[in-house]
């Protein structure tokens, strides 16, 4: 017969009994935790390879200008793409390692010279090409606001004055290009950034009533009015444009897309969120600017920016790039966009 006594000895206490199954616990917690990073690289790695066969599959934007027929120019639409202007903050020459340097009045002679050399790329191509339309996409976050704390104690002008300074800029860009440009029909296209807003966080419902970029465009469409120009203030985040028929472009600023660096940079999430843009509604070219880079993917243009490489982009290892814009051509009767060139604006 047993000894009771020795079988009550034999058994685990509750303490003991508890602890083995916080240990148990923990590993599975553990374990399940693994499994969940295994399956986000998986998804990750899978989603960079769906991206690039999209990219080998979808049509390539080109950087050779279209060539004429024989006995007939052919007809194109421009595309200029302005954005991430920034107008009042201060980029240090001392704390970017001699790289950029940038303020208003710095940003006063990029705009100058973007303004000058956006004419002057317009001009080159009507040498072969008839070019009577312009669309002009202002992509946003020409104020940089109190967004990042920071930026109260560095930036060189206070949220009201910077968003007069931006009309002005915009102002003089526009009727620069407009003048010298001589287009017959120009469509501006005007998108809210992140760094306009006046909430803490975006508001899907109504950010167009609460971005300070929303009066910057107001003013600019009171001030500049032409029977040739036609204002379009979208109350949406994400717009279509369309070129010819059945030829739509998407424009967005671009803080859309959660982007953080890892495999397939840039490419996979702007792609992934582009095919899902498409199943709604499909366009032949989304643009953006917001990450100061630009860059040219299959069906993508990103722009870069006024400010140029900063702080911000050297600490996170960002490869330096001088300040640029974008400048594309449309074929109207291949309908399709045919070439993109930078536009460089340092003063």
């Amino acid at each position: 017969m047993s000894n009771p006594k020795k079988i009550l000895e034999s058994m685990p206490d509750d303490t003991e009994r508890n602890s083995r199954e916080r240990r148990l616990e923990n590993k599975l917690r553990i374990a399940k935790a693994n499994e969940r990073r295994a399956l986000d690289r998986a998804e990750e790695l899978e989603a960079t390879v769906e991206a690039f066969a999209e990219l080998g599959a979808a049509q390539t934007i080109g950087s050779q200008p279209m060539r004429k027929r024989k006995g007939a120019k052919r007809h194109g639409i421009a595309i200029v793409h302005w954005t991430d202007w920034h107008v009042a903050e201060v980029v240090s020459k001392n704390k970017t390692n001699g790289l950029n340097k940038f303020n208003p009045e710095i940003c006063q002679k990029r705009v100058d010279a973007l303004a000058q050399s956006t004419v002057k790329m317009l001009r080159l191509h009507r040498q072969d090409i008839v070019i009577d339309e312009v669309l002009l996409v202002l992509g946003g976050d020409f104020v940089t606001g109190y967004l990042h704390p920071e930026l109260e104690q560095t930036n060189a002008m206070g949220t009201a004055e910077e968003a007069q300074f931006a009309i002005e800029l915009l102002s003089g860009a526009i009727n620069t290009f407009f003048e010298h440009g001589d287009p017959k029909k120009l469509r501006i296209v005007c998108h809210r950034g992140n760094h306009g807003r006046t909430t803490k966080k975006h508001q899907f419902k109504n950010d167009y009533e609460t971005s300070r970029e929303s009066l910057v465009y107001w003013s600019l469409r009171q001030r500049i009015q032409d029977d040739r120009i036609e204002w379009i203030i979208p109350e949406s985040d994400v717009f279509y444009t369309t070129l010819v028929r059945g030829c739509d472009v998407r424009t967005c600023h671009g803080h859309q897309i959660k982007y953080g660096g890892g495999v397939g940079g840039l490419l996979v999430p702007a792609n992934r969120w582009v095919l899902r843009q498409n199943s709604t509604k499909p366009a032949i070219l989304t643009m953006m600017g917001h990450f100061h880079t630009r860059n040219i993917m299959s069906g993508i243009a990103v722009a870069g920016s006024i400010k140029g490489w900063d702080e911000y982009a050297m600490a996170h290892g960002f490869a330096y790039e001088p300040p640029t814009q974008s400048f594309m051509l449309f074929d109207v009767g291949r309908k399709q966009i045919t070439a993109s060139w930078p536009i460089f604006c340092e003063e």
